[in-house]
């Protein structure tokens, strides 16, 4: 059985610390080094990890503590934590002592994966210690994989050499799932069909109008445009299993806004919406756009593009009153996130 707990009062605490037994007793060396009453240092640890969850885990918003219960016994445990919509951090992954070595973790983290898709896309992060050899495995095994030689603590927003990174990505699902396409650079041959991409998805909302994409000067030539200033600028495409161009999203700096990438020309093919690619290209720019130096992205809309819209939000995309400085004069609304 998996549990799924998100207030303090729902933990059965004992058959909690009875999963931490083993690192709550190494802690006691670490936190009461020179304690000779070993009982005693380890219910201060237990005391101590439970005030934390009591006064700061369950205090934040979207902090879920999951469980799994097999034979009525808790077997397993982890946490997780909302960075930002999209975006969660997994900690304190353990199972107990003398139900190791069974899959339990793996089963756990199986079931959470399975819970969280539900939600739709998102990414889920963890740090792991470069020597735990059995939790690399079991994250791997579950469809992590290693992004970063060195973890990041997003809660303390610290990196540790001593950890890995490690990312499990999902896309969202769908006929034209994220297992038949890819994600490239822009090229040359590409320009053609983004073109009639973006004026297709205009025409269809009725926004063929100036003061929009549909009227832009590079819009026929979008490759010349991203690939002559590549230190600011950064154009996505995302292909079919055939190499046929779906869709894009470009980044390029934003002059108004301190450090600041506008995300630019987000449009898919008809045959590629529906499958959560749009989260796809957005969290990719996102992650281009941190490479480039850029701490926020901006982006501009129109309110008839709802499905955009919501897509934008979900993201994590907050709205804003319009920049004096909006090239777009069709363009109604405006928001903006911090990386």
């Amino acid at each position: 059985m998996l549990r799924k707990i998100t207030r303090y009062e729902d933990l059965d605490t004992r058959a909690l610390m009875d999963v931490y037994a083993e690192s709550n007793f190494e802690n006691t060396d670490w936190f009461y080094p020179d304690d000779t009453d070993k009982v005693g240092a380890l219910r201060k640890v237990e005391a101590g990890f439970l005030d934390f969850l009591r006064s700061e885990f369950f205090s934040r918003e979207g902090g879920v503590y999951w469980i799994l219960e097999e034979n009525a016994l808790w077997v397993s445990a982890c946490r997780i934590s909302i960075i930002r919509p999209g975006l969660f951090y997994l900690e304190a992954l353990e199972t107990r002592p003398d139900c190791r070595k069974q899959g339990c973790a793996a089963r756990l983290l199986t079931g959470v994966l399975e819970e969280m898709k539900r939600e739709g896309p998102f990414r889920l992060c963890d740090c792991v210690g470069k020597g735990n050899r059995a939790s690399l495995k079991t994250h791997e095994a579950c469809g992590f994989r290693i992004v970063s030689e060195a973890g990041f603590d997003y809660l303390r927003e610290e990196a540790d050499d001593w950890d890995y990174g490690l990312e499990y990505r999902y896309e969202g699902s769908g006929a034209k799932g994220t297992e038949a396409v890819s994600f490239s650079p822009i090229t040359a041959e590409d320009d053609a069909a983004l073109a009639q991409i973006v004026r297709h998805n205009l025409e269809t909302h009725d926004l063929a109008l100036p003061g929009t994409a549909y009227y832009d000067e590079q819009l026929d030539h979008l490759s010349g445009y991203y690939l002559s200033d590549p230190a600011k600028r950064f154009y996505l495409v995302l292909r079919d299993g055939e190499g046929r161009t779906l869709g894009g999203v470009g980044v390029a700096e934003l002059p108004f806004f301190e450090d600041c990438g506008e995300l630019q020309k987000l449009y898919l093919a008809d045959e590629a919406k529906g499958a959560g690619l749009g989260y796809a290209l957005i969290a990719r720019i996102e992650d281009k756009a941190r490479e480039l130096g850029y701490r926020r992205t901006y982006l501009e809309t129109h309110s008839n593009l709802r499905a955009a819209i919501h897509v934008y939000e979900k993201s994590g995309y907050r709205q804003i009153p319009r920049p004096a400085e909006a090239v777009h004069g069709t363009m109604d609304r405006f928001y903006i996130k911090e990386l």
